[in-house]
Formats: C-alpha cells, sequence, structure tokens
C-alpha cells in the first residue's frame, strides 16, 4: 500500500532538482531544401511518389549520418565516395532553382575546349576548334543560341563522348563549307574529300563512346544521351542520311517520353533539377523541331504523344483552346509554337490516336490561334521585339500552317488560291524579302551556312509550292537563291530548283500564266515526294508527283541544281 505519511512530496522536490540540472539543447541537425536524397529508398526501384515521401521524412539530407548534402550537381560528393544514386528530388521551386543554375552556367563562357583533349591529333583539336568558333554559332540559327554556344561546349569539357562527335561535327561543317569551292578548283575538290573522309572515320569513334556511355548511363545521364542524339541527327542531315537521323530521332524521343513518364525507371534526372531543366527546356524542344523539320522528307519520326501533351498550353479541349498561354521570351514563345505544330496533325506525328476528326483537329488549331494571341501580346508589351528576326520567323510558320491546314481539310489544290485573293500569299513573301534584306549582319546569309533550328526556308518552300500566283511564286524562288542558306534538311538552292521544276510542270503547255486562276486543276501537283539525291557528277535530286485527281502511276522528275 502507498505511504501517505507526512514528507516532501514529489511535486515540492520537482523545482530545487530543475534548478540544479543544466537543460540540455537538442542537437543541431542540418537541414536542406535543395539537397540531394540518399536513402536506401533510391536503391530499390521505387516510384517517384516513393522517392517524394521518403525525401519529406528524411528531410533532403543524408540519412545515414545527418549530414547536409554539399548540393554538387549531377552527383554529391558524398553519394560519389560511397558509390550510390544520387536523386535530386523536385520540389516547390524547382525549376526556378534549375533556371537559375542554367542561366549562371550560361553567364561564363566555356573555355576551348582543345585545352580539355591533350590525347587528340592536331588534326582532331583543329576540327575541334573549328567546331567552337564557327559550327555552334551557324547551328544555333535564330533561337538556340545557349544551347550551342555555352550548353554543348560545357558538355563536352566533362564527356568524351560528346567532344568526340564534335570532332566528327567540325570536320564535316568545314568540308560542308568548302564544298561551293570544290567545282572551281580541283585542290579544293581533294580538300573536301579528305575532310569529310576524316569526318566519317572519327564519326565511327564517336559512335562506339556513345554505345559504351548508354550501356552504364543511357537514364542516369539523360540530359548527355540526349545531347548526342541532336548531334549525331546534325551529323546524319550534313550527310543527307535521312534514314538514320530519323532512327536517332525517334530512339531520342522515345528516351524523353519514357523520362516523363513516372516510375518508368528510378535513377532518372529529376524534374526539378538542373539536367532535368536541360532536358525539359533545351532538348525536347530541338528534337522536336527536328522531327518537325522532316514532315517533307520520306517516312517522317513520329513524336510519342507523352512529349508533346500538355505543353504549351495543350489541355483538351477549346475551353483549354481559349484560355491561351503565357511566355516571357520570344525562346519560350518558340516552343510553345512547336508543341502546338506537333498536336496539330496528331495521327500523321504519333500513332497513339486514331478517329481524329474535324471538330478535333480545329480544336488544336484553336490552341494554335491561341498561341498567336499570346505571342502578338508578348509583342505589344516589348516594342524591341516587334523588329527581330525571331518574330518573323514565328509569324511566317503561323500564317504558313494556318494556310495549309485550312487547305488540306477543304481537299482541293484550287482552295489555296483564296489566299492569294486575301493577300496572305504577299504578307509572307514581303514579310520574308524585308527580313532577309534589312539585317543580313545577324543571319546567316553565306551560301554554304548550316543551321539546325527551325527558319526561312521550309516555311517559304511550302507557300511556294501552294501559290500559284506567277509573280509571288517567281519571287520566293528568287529570294532562296539570292539568300541561299541550309536549314535542317533542306537547302535553298535544291528548295529552289524544285520549285521552279514544279513550276514548269504546272504550267507547261498553257501559254502565258499571268493569274493563279489560268492554272487547271487538272495540272495542279495535288502530292509530291522526295525520291533520292546525287552529287555524281552533278547534283540532282528526284522527285515524283501525281497531279490533278489521279491515283497513279507516280510521274518521275530529275531536277538538277
Amino acid at each position: 500500500m502507498a505511504n501517505t505519511e507526512a514528507g516532501p512530496s514529489n511535486q515540492d522536490a520537482q523545482p530545487s532538482r530543475q534548478n540544479n540540472t543544466k537543460v540540455r539543447k537538442k542537437r543541431y541537425t542540418p537541414r536542406s531544401q535543395t539537397g540531394c536524397l540518399t536513402s536506401d529508398a533510391t536503391q530499390n526501384n521505387v516510384t517517384s511518389s516513393q522517392l517524394l515521401e521518403t525525401n519529406r521524412l528524411h528531410h533532403h539530407h543524408h540519412s545515414d549520418a545527418k549530414v547536409k548534402c554539399e548540393e554538387t550537381r549531377p552527383v554529391c560528393n558524398r553519394c560519389a565516395k560511397s558509390r550510390r544514386a544520387c536523386v535530386y528530388p523536385p520540389h516547390r521551386n524547382a525549376h526556378k532553382h534549375a533556371r537559375a543554375a542554367c542561366r549562371q552556367l550560361i553567364a561564363a563562357p566555356a573555355p576551348p575546349l582543345v585545352d580539355f583533349a591533350p590525347d587528340l591529333s592536331p588534326l582532331a583539336r583543329r576540327s575541334l576548334d573549328y567546331f567552337q568558333r564557327c559550327s555552334s554559332r551557324e547551328f544555333a540559327g535564330y533561337f538556340d543560341v545557349d544551347f550551342w554556344k555555352y550548353t554543348v561546349p560545357r558538355t563536352a569539357q566533362r564527356e568524351p563522348c560528346v567532344r568526340q562527335i564534335l570532332v566528327a561535327l567540325g570536320a564535316r561543317h568545314e568540308a560542308f563549307r568548302r564544298e561551293g569551292a570544290a567545282a572551281a578548283a580541283a585542290a579544293a575538290a581533294d580538300a573536301v574529300l579528305g575532310l569529310r573522309t576524316r569526318a566519317f572515320e572519327e564519326y565511327q569513334k564517336a559512335i562506339g563512346m556513345v554505345v559504351q556511355h548508354c550501356r552504364e548511363r543511357e537514364r542516369t545521364h539523360l540530359e548527355v544521351t540526349l545531347t548526342c542524339a541532336v548531334l549525331f541527327v546534325a551529323f546524319e542531315w550534313l550527310q543527307r542520311n535521312y534514314v538514320t537521323a530519323k532512327g536517332v530521332l525517334e530512339w531520342g524521343m522515345g528516351l524523353v517520353a519514357d523520362w516523363l513518364a513516372d516510375g518508368v525507371y528510378p535513377r532518372r534526372p529529376a524534374l526539378g533539377s538542373p539536367e532535368g531543366y536541360r532536358v525539359r527546356e533545351q532538348l525536347k524542344p530541338i528534337l522536336v523541331s527536328m522531327a518537325l523539320q522532316c514532315h517533307m522528307l520520306p517516312g517522317p519520326p513520329r513524336i510519342p504523344l507523352a512529349v508533346v501533351v500538355g505543353e504549351g498550353g495543350g489541355g483538351s479541349g477549346a475551353a483549354d483552346a481559349a484560355a491561351g498561354v503565357g511566355f516571357s521570351n520570344l525562346v519560350e514563345a518558340r516552343d510553345h509554337m512547336l508543341y502546338c505544330l506537333a498536336r496539330l496533325h496528331p495521327e500523321y506525328m504519333y500513332p497513339q490516336l486514331v478517329g481524329v476528326t474535324d471538330s478535333m483537329r480545329f480544336d488544336l488549331k484553336r490552341q494554335l490561334d491561341a498561341w498567336h494571341g499570346s505571342l502578338e501580346d508578348l509583342i505589344s508589351d516589348n516594342a524591341e521585339f516587334k523588329s527581330q528576326v525571331q518574330v518573323v520567323v514565328m509569324q511566317l510558320w503561323y500564317l504558313v500552317t494556318s494556310i495549309l491546314f485550312y487547305g488540306t481539310l477543304a481537299g482541293d489544290e484550287m482552295f489555296f488560291d483564296r489566299f492569294v485573293a486575301d493577300g496572305q500569299f504577299e504578307s509572307i513573301t514581303s514579310a520574308a524579302e524585308t527580313a532577309l534584306q534589312a539585317s543580313p549582319a545577324s543571319l546567316p546569309a553565306s551560301q554554304w551556312s548550316y543551321s539546325v533550328d527551325i527558319g526561312f526556308v521550309l516555311a517559304m518552300y511550302y507557300a511556294g509550292i501552294k501559290c500559284r500566283q506567277p509573280a509571288l511564286r517567281r519571287r520566293v524562288i528568287a529570294m532562296m537563291r539570292a539568300y541561299p542558306r541550309c536549314e535542317a534538311a533542306y537547302n535553298s538552292l535544291e528548295c529552289a530548283a524544285i520549285l521552279q521544276a514544279i513550276m514548269d510542270i504546272e504550267e507547261g503547255g498553257l501559254g502565258v500564266v499571268v493569274a493563279e486562276g489560268d492554272i487547271p486543276a487538272a495540272s495542279r501537283i495535288r502530292k509530291y515526294e522526295y525520291a533520292g539525291y546525287s552529287s555524281r557528277p552533278r547534283r540532282y535530286t528526284l522527285i515524283r508527283y501525281l497531279r490533278g485527281r489521279e491515283e497513279g502511276p507516280w510521274e518521275v522528275r530529275k531536277v538538277w541544281w
């Protein structure tokens, strides 16, 4: 039985004990809101939701020793020493931090790449230097300067496989630039042949190194893998190997689709990391742009649905289309435009959708119209944008895409004549002429310049095919010859020669043609395909085509240029 007799109670004794005992403070534990997550969960094929829950429990610090992550990217020092997967989980300000990190990287100029490749031969070092000095500036085109001028050289500093591809690209691009002089001098032709041979040899080495990279780090270092894919496509386009380029594009976009899918593989770059930012904001738009520019080639690559859905205001239904999208600069506007263009022909660009109706098409066209409205708002808020060539390029693509959209739905080549009557073809031609004449210093005006970016050539090529007004069509052809350039897989001189051949076919045997109405439907080319190319002994392109409503046989024309 408890003792209840007199004596000091426990309550009375407590204050005395508190006064004589020093209060111990809780040991300080560093917390990080941006560090990596290292725990057993990262080794067990968890989904991203499980990873985030583990991250919440461990407060973004190393759980085994309570040591704050020092946030070294892409792999922190502690994870590197213990050889564990280093995963940076997304957080509320993930894209903000990633964008800031990328801008900080871009702010510092890239040092000469030859300083990082002492083991290369003198010729290989020369090609690597040529790429950094000349090729990167031309490849960037109008929008992707940051990627080609900063991101690619920075990646090549630490990745030997990327550096080796740049050696091959530098040699092949120099050969491309010299091809114009090869016809005039035998010595120049020999130099071009030597450069092309050496470029192919360096390219074979690069393929072996990239294969080894993919075996070990294809998905864990996705930004490096996709950078290799973009560089491979650029090389294959210079070689005119369009089938190989298509395979590389589909491989790269498939990796992006898997990366965006939740839980496909656990050791991927986090969406909110600088690496994830590069994949989504730089590499993905470039891959989509490359795929769109293959539309006129045989068997163009198909874009996975996951790559473009939800991007650039790409919701479902008219309400999402009417809501529009917002962007703060011209590069973001270009990226949104690419996603709208990719969605506009879904059954053609990606195979997951079937039974696409005209109503669905018009919903997608309204998304493009909403994008154009947002572009107009951006220009009105920033008056200096109006005169920039990037705006002209995007306006041209919007007008040409709208013309092709309505004309394709009509299913009649005569329908395109109404765009001559309402002045749209005139607006397209005049805008392109003004832009090319006004700022030649800022444009790749050299005959043998090369860019992988979206630009003038393909848009004007589309316009020249569908515009049957004789004077306007001849202005387009003259412009392509006066300002020669090569963009993606399209050489403006080749496109001008094909347009001239199409015009001769459609106007042949009709006497004097003074207006678009003088060309009957039976004479108009309804369908045309690229059928081949040869550069020996003289360059020519094979095309095959159908006229009027005929279904066959195909007619073939050899076009010299």
